[in-house]
Order: C-alpha cells, then structure tokens, then sequence
C-alpha cells in the first residue's frame, strides 16, 4: 500500500518536471523565434527625384544613375522644355527610353496657391498636352515650390495617380503609403554634406520605409542654393550599402494601400 503512494507520487513528480521543461523549451523558442524576427532588416527603397529639370540631369545625372543601373523619376514643367539651361524634348526621350518615369511639374512652374482654380486646371491641362503630343502620360505629379493647398490637391487627383511634396519628415515615407498625394521629400541643397546624407541612408536601414530624395541642379560645381554637387558620391553610397532604388509609380504599384 505504501510503496503504491510512493510510486503515484513518483509519478505525479516525474510528469510535473516533463511538463516543466516542455514549457520552457516553448517559452525559450518563441524568444528565439522574436529575437531572429527583430533581427530582421527593415524593408528601405529609395527614390531618385529631379525637378525643374536643369541640363545637369541630362549632362551629368542620366548617364551617371545608367551607369549603376539605377532609374529616377523626373518632373518637368513643360513650358521650359527646350529652352537653353533645361532638358530638352530629346533628353526626354533618352530617359523613357532607358527607364526613367517622366512626371509633371505644372506648365509655367506655378505656384497652385497663388492662382485661382480655373489658372489651376488651365496649367495642367496645357501640361497635359504637350505631354500626350509627345507619346507621354505622366501619372506622377510634383507640385512647384512644394505649395498645395486642398483645392490644388483635390484638382490634382483629377489628372494624376500621386503627388510628391518637396519636404518632411526628412524624405522618409512609412510603407505602405498611406496618402499618395503628399509623399514626402528631402530637397537636396548646397548645405549638404556627405555625413548628413549618411546620417539619413543609417535612418533608413534602422528604420525601413522609402525615402525620397528631391535633387534640381546636379552638374559638378554649384549654381545656388538648390544645387548639389554630392550626387556621383550619394549615388555610390547607395550602392555601397545595396539599397534598392526605384520610380515612383514602381513604388506605389507595390506599396500603396490606395
């Protein structure tokens, strides 16, 4: 009788630990398991953006993102078109040709606060136009001197499928997008060194997200204060550390929930 309770005890004890361990084993995988999901990097892309379009994009920029097999987005005010110190038409074709996404930036560069609706709608179909002579649809959109008001940004959804500030929050977007009409840049200036650059790119690989640099005058000495002569190095930065590069539409296509 005695040496029974002494064996049901055994029992009792011998399943207590078993379980014991089970628990544990359960509890230190899930730790692992949390410890290796933290560990993992954060998804980052980041955009090339060029505005206005000076001739250093063509000059300088095109060949030096073709070179790394890079693709850029570009907004083009089309009453500049051709004019001496800005791409041309031909430039234009060159860029779709090999990639690049062509977007809008108004005809004349107008400020869309400043002009009543009807001015509005009259820029951007006149933009419009001369796009489509061309064989061109753009779908992205950057509004000049980063002005946007809600009647702007209400007309704008009319035309085009995004719009892109000229700043915030650094450049950095949180993926996926969560209003395409107000991506958020970081304009590039005569400024700006290689260690603020760096700073940002270390952001965005703690971070994750899509950071979307805003770059108009590139050529290799500076012209003023929205000029920067750091591309060649950002551009080799970038590809040090293997970060993807993309369009902005490519983006949205694959990180939108609009």
């Amino acid at each position: 009788m005695r040496s029974t309770v002494i064996m049901k005890n055994l029992l009792k004890l011998m399943f207590a630990v078993i379980a014991t361990i089970a628990v544990t084993g359960c509890i230190e995988k899930q730790k692992v398991t949390e410890k290796a999901v933290s560990q993992e990097p954060r998804q980052a892309v980041i955009t090339f953006t060029f505005d206005d379009a000076p001739k250093s994009v063509a000059t300088h920029a095109f060949s030096l993102l073709r070179d790394n097999d890079m693709l850029a987005t570009v907004y083009l005010s089309t009453k500049f078109m051709d004019e001496s110190g800005y791409v041309s038409w031909a430039d234009v074709k060159a860029f779709d040709s090999r990639g690049w996404e062509i977007g809008a930036h108004t005809h004349t560069h107008a400020n869309l606060t400043a002009i009543p609706e009807v001015g509005i709608m009259q820029e951007l179909e006149t933009s419009t136009k001369m796009f489509k002579d061309r064989g061109y649809a753009p779908t992205s959109f950057a509004a000049p001197l980063g002005e946007l008001n809600p009647i702007g940004k209400k007309i704008i959804q009319q035309f085009y499928a995004s719009q892109r500030d000229a700043w915030g929050n650094g450049g950095m977007n949180a993926l996926p997008v969560q209003d395409v009409y107000h991506i958020k840049s970081l304009p590039l200036t005569d400024k700006m060194t290689m260690a603020d650059i760096n700073a940002t790119l270390d952001r965005l690989e703690q971070e994750g997200g899509w950071l979307v640099l805003q770059f108009h005058d590139v050529g290799p000495v500076s012209t003023g204060p929205w000029s920067t002569t750091l591309l060649s190095e950002i551009v080799a930065e970038v590809k040090r550390r293997n970060i993807p590069v993309a369009t902005i539409s490519e983006v949205l296509k694959h990180h939108s929930v609009q």
